[in-house]
């Protein structure tokens, strides 16, 4: 069986082995496709990897993105995510419709009212098998200390005091399982 794997958002940033998809052709990209019309030309079940790199921020209607995204994905299919943490210089941006952060993205704790409740549904059909924050590197040489500084002690206490502000990071990175139909 062949493993299908789609580069969603792709900009320049082609994948080899995956179906490029931009709403702009570019060079390299395989299918031209605006992310907010529905539904996906993929079917149901089809598709085993995808990565969505600064993608969800932009779709209008996030629950519905997400939903099209269970539809197409195999189960135990394998959903990368990276957004823009919303500490970030580049979470500000007038095309960006949400922000992320690492405490309560990706959780049922912002759809259900209790804690309990959320702790034993899935995300719109996924898992989460992975969650990290990203600090900018390069130039910004103190990051190369911060961001496994924040991983050790707890990204949660980072949000929540001034260090997001005097060190932001610029992306969560995500890795959702899909184990159920939405």
């Amino acid at each position: 069986m062949k493993n299908i794997r789609l580069n969603l958002g792709c900009g320049s940033d082609i994948k080899e082995n995956c179906i490029n998809v931009d709403k702009i052709k570019l060079n390299g990209v395989d299918i031209v496709w605006d992310l907010d019309k529905y539904p996906y030309p993929f079917e149901d079940n089809s598709i085993d990897r995808i990565f969505a790199f600064h993608i969800l921020e932009h779709v209008k209607d996030y629950e519905k993105t997400m939903g099209e995204l269970n539809r197409i994905m195999k189960k135990n299919g394998a959903l990368y995510i990276r957004v823009p943490h919303f500490s970030s210089a580049i979470a500000n941006s007038e095309f960006h419709h949400r922000f992320f952060c690492f405490t309560n993205s990706f959780t049922n704790k912002r759809l259900f009212k209790t804690s309990t409740d959320a702790d034993f549904i899935d995300y719109f059909g996924f898992k989460l098998k992975y969650k990290k924050l990203r600090f900018e590197k390069g130039y910004l040489f103190w990051n190369y200390l911060i961001e496994p500084l924040v991983e050790l002690i707890s990204p949660q206490l980072y949000e929540a005091t001034i260090l997001k502000g005097l060190f932001p990071a610029r992306e969560l990175f995500v890795m959702l399982i899909k184990v159920k139909d939405n």
